[in-house]
């Protein structure tokens, strides 16, 4: 059987080796899980309870660092532990055991639309363009200006963009957004959204207004971001697929309320397979 060192060895191999992460991620990584490890002592990894990561949590609590040094503490352990239960059979709960902080630093928390709010900011209108743009941004998280240069054809399920300071990055997208896209396509050249970034904004506050729900171009990456970790993404992995040059960027879509949790998961058993 093996030993906790050999298992937090083992997860990081899969993190550089199967999901590309940099050996500056790893070292990031490495202290945190030594840490965790220590705290163990020696009792199996795979077979503590809510009791032991709770308690792990509180001495995270304890640590006199901000709350995004907290939340880079408690993600690389959750990551440790979502590998476990993966690979290796183990049933941990961390995902309710260690929480996130919540912002100690006086900024305001994120606040997001409801689901049925959403749902009917996203439903159709008279005007594909702007139907395909919110859907485009709602789907795969990319920035505005991101979204505004996009060339006929350029869209599809896996496709490449030069970010926010040129920055390459994989962009993943739906079957249906990519669909809807094809379909404003048609017999067009050039742009994909051949307009004003500032007309495309003022139509989404109108159509905000005509909704009756605070929703701004901008919320709709902090939707997808959000979504993304309500599903159980690694922090990482989002920090990547919203171009972020720094992972504490990302750790503020980390301040959602449980209820928005719940609802989150009421809305995915909801949706027809």
């Amino acid at each position: 059987m093996e030993n906790n060192q050999k298992l937090v060895d083992r997860f990081l191999t899969i993190l550089v080796r199967d999901r590309g992460y940099s050996q500056n991620t790893i070292k990031n990584y490495l202290p945190e899980l030594t840490r965790f490890l220590a705290f163990l002592g020696a009792r199996d990894v795979r077979h503590i309870g809510e009791k032991a990561l709770k308690e792990y949590r509180e001495k995270i609590a304890e640590l006199d660092c901000s709350y995004q040094t907290k939340n880079l503490r408690v993600s690389s352990v959750r990551s440790f532990c979502n590998f476990l239960n993966e690979h290796h059979g183990a049933k941990l709960q961390c995902r309710d055991t260690l929480q996130f902080f919540r912002n100690r630093n006086g900024h305001k928390e994120l606040k997001l639309p409801s689901p049925e709010e959403l749902q009917k900011f996203l439903e159709p209108t008279d005007n594909p363009m702007l139907d395909c743009f919110i859907r485009l941004l709602h789907a795969s998280g990319l920035r505005v200006a991101e979204a505004m240069s996009l060339e006929i054809g350029q869209v599809d399920t896996q496709f490449p963009i030069h970010g926010k300071g040129g920055k390459p990055r994989l962009i993943v997208c739906d079957d249906e957004t990519v669909a809807q896209v094809r379909a404003l396509e048609v017999g067009r050249e050039g742009k994909l959204f051949p307009v004003s970034k500032r007309y495309i904004q003022l139509k989404i506050q109108d159509r905000a207004k005509e909704c009756v729900v605070d929703v701004s171009a901008h919320t709709l990456r902090h939707l997808f971001a959000t979504r993304m970790l309500n599903l159980g993404t690694d922090t990482r992995i989002v920090q990547r697929m919203l171009g972020h040059s720094s992972i504490l960027t990302t750790q503020r879509y980390t301040h959602v309320s449980d209820q928005m949790l719940v609802e989150a998961y009421k809305k995915t058993l909801s949706t027809p397979k």
